[in-house]
């Protein structure tokens, strides 16, 4: 297995997203670099999120590696600072309970919040618009997903308020 293979599967397993939820994955590696964990993946606008063709297909590739190999890799030890980001991205990719949500829909708000942000330069009001027209059925948590973000060390609206 090759590095970049073997980054990915311990960072999907520190963050507690296997490779079973391809979509599920994209977002948590997404919030992973959003946080400075960078496995070198670009991404752009996706569906539901940002999306990374080259993670897609290295989702689909892990995805064929030996369930015991995978687990062998999962569990060697992270260095700090990796270690702490991830601990962060972990509690950061559960959907609070308050809100209703599956764990695909909230990591659908949460990436999406933050990629907006970040990529376009959205302030809170063109923020809250764009959520609403592309995820109607979230957008009623969006501040939940800023504080969570936040909370994370990930802070869309830093500099929009």
């Amino acid at each position: 297995m090759n590095q970049t293979l073997t980054n990915l599967c311990r960072v999907a397993h520190e963050i507690g997203l296997g490779e079973d939820n391809e979509r599920a994955a994209q977002r948590g590696v997404y919030l992973a670099h959003a946080k400075g964990v960078n496995l070198r993946y670009r991404f752009e606008p996706g569906t539901r999120g940002p999306h990374s063709r080259d993670l897609a297909r290295d989702l689909a590739e892990l995805g064929e590696t030996p369930p015991e190999t995978r687990r062998e890799i999962a569990g060697r030890e992270l260095a700090e600072p990796y270690r702490s980001a991830l601990a962060e991205v972990r509690n950061l990719c559960q959907a609070p309970e308050e809100t209703g949500l599956g764990q695909e829909q909230w990591l659908n708000l949460v990436a999406e919040t933050d990629y907006l942000q970040r990529t376009r330069g959205m302030g809170a009001q063109a923020l809250r618009d764009a959520v609403q027209v592309k995820m109607p059925q979230a957008s009623q948590h969006l501040e939940t997903a800023i504080k969570a973000l936040a909370e994370a060390g990930i802070n869309p609206l830093a500099q929009a308020g």
